[in-house]
This record gives C-alpha cells, structure tokens and sequence, in this order.
C-alpha cells in the first residue's frame, strides 16, 4: 500500500497503518470490528458502517488511521 497516496487521497495530515492482512476478507473484518466499536464516536468520520466498501479480493490492501490535525 502506498501510504503518501492515501494521505494525499484523503487529505488527512497522516496514515497510520494499523493492520496488514493476509486476505482480503481478513481486512473487511478487522475493519468491521472497528466500525462497531468506534462508528458513533464523534471523531469518526468513517462514510460506511461496515467494511467492505471499495474492497478488491485481488488485491489486499491494509486496515488504516486517517488523521487530521486541527
């Protein structure tokens, strides 16, 4: 995963990569787990409730922290 052009595609002020995973559907539930726990805080500004949107089976990609600094 090219961390610079995820920050670059967000706009965030950092990434922070949180887990690297061996297949696809291992990213969609460590992703989904997190959306659980941490959708209703008001510092998540996550678009989906579930994490499997824009998520390819042929290419595995990471489970990560977009972070803007105000």
């Amino acid at each position: 995963m090219d961390l610079d052009a995820t920050q670059e595609h967000h706009g965030s002020d950092e990434i922070i990569p949180l887990y690297k995973p061996e297949s696809a559907d291992n990213a969609i539930e460590v992703e989904d787990s997190l959306l659980k726990t941490f959708y209703n805080h008001p510092k998540c500004e996550n678009e989906s409730e579930h994490g499997d949107g824009d998520t390819s089976l042929e290419f595995v990609s990471c489970v990560y922290l977009a972070i803007w600094y105000q």
